[in-house]
């Protein structure tokens, strides 16, 4: 649930600082063309890098390689 309400915080921000970031006065059609396509960009370019980031992620190496292990073992062994 929280995440949903972080979500909708963010989309929310997003959508103002684009209203006043571009001057759209909603309450005119061409206004609120501009701020639609300019939120569906903003949207789309947010997944797209979402994606990336995620699969950046998903394909790091989060463990240790066995060499670094077995150097470790190799240097304990080596102090006593």
């Amino acid at each position: 649930m929280k995440i949903y309400l972080i979500l909708l915080k963010i989309f929310i921000l997003s959508a103002l600082l684009i209203v006043s970031n571009n001057n759209l006065a909603l309450k005119e059609a061409d206004s609120r063309d501009d701020f639609i396509n300019l939120y569906h960009v903003w949207v789309s370019d947010f997944f797209d890098k979402a994606v990336y980031v995620t699969g950046y992620v998903v394909k790091s190496d989060w463990l240790p390689d066995a060499n670094l292990t077995e150097n470790r073992e190799i240097k304990n062994k080596d102090k006593r």
